[in-house]
């Protein structure tokens, strides 16, 4: 059995899959992981077995797949990787939502526990997030406002042109 600090990208990426859409449905199939992460369902079956190997999913032949609880506790973390760095990279950088989306869910998969952790102090030191915040289950506000309520609008100081030479 393979360590869990060896998952792959996209092994993580299947985990996160699966965990949105169990929140969303009673059950989650392979076509319905294929559909999201858009690619072969063959593929899905494969990284499926893969996966139920590590003991992270459980399926029976043809049947629904469930994670199992260190499953959900991997996929949950990765998770929270993600949505530390996409409130990042679109609420202090100012990063546009698609692009910031793309490149955090590459990050997601290479910052280290130490460095993420270092951001969330950031962000809560900073108040672009409250103290305590559970960003597992944290969801980018579908209407943009500052964090802050002395600073410009989200992404602002990130787009403002720097200042003239001499000036």
């Amino acid at each position: 059995m393979r360590d869990m600090t060896q998952l792959t990208p996209s092994m993580e990426d299947y985990l996160e899959a699966i965990l949105e859409l169990s929140e969303r449905e009673d059950v989650v199939r392979v076509t319905d992981i294929a559909t999201r992460l858009k690619i072969a369902k063959a593929s899905v079956t494969q990284a499926l077995n893969n996966l139920k190997d590590l003991k992270l999913v459980t399926q029976d032949r043809y049947g629904p797949v469930w994670l199992t609880d260190k499953g959900r506790a991997y996929a949950t973390a990765v998770r929270r990787r993600h949505r530390v760095l996409l409130h990042f990279l679109t609420e202090v950088l100012g990063v546009d939502p698609r692009t910031a989306e793309r490149d955090a869910c590459q990050m997601e998969h290479s910052i280290s526990s130490t460095t993420l952790e270092h951001l969330l102090a950031f962000l809560e030191a900073h108040t672009y997030i409250k103290p305590g915040t559970e960003m597992a289950n944290w969801r980018s506000p579908a209407k943009k406002e500052p964090a802050r309520r002395d600073e410009p609008a989200v992404g602002e100081r990130a787009k403002k042109s720097p200042p003239e030479p001499g000036g």
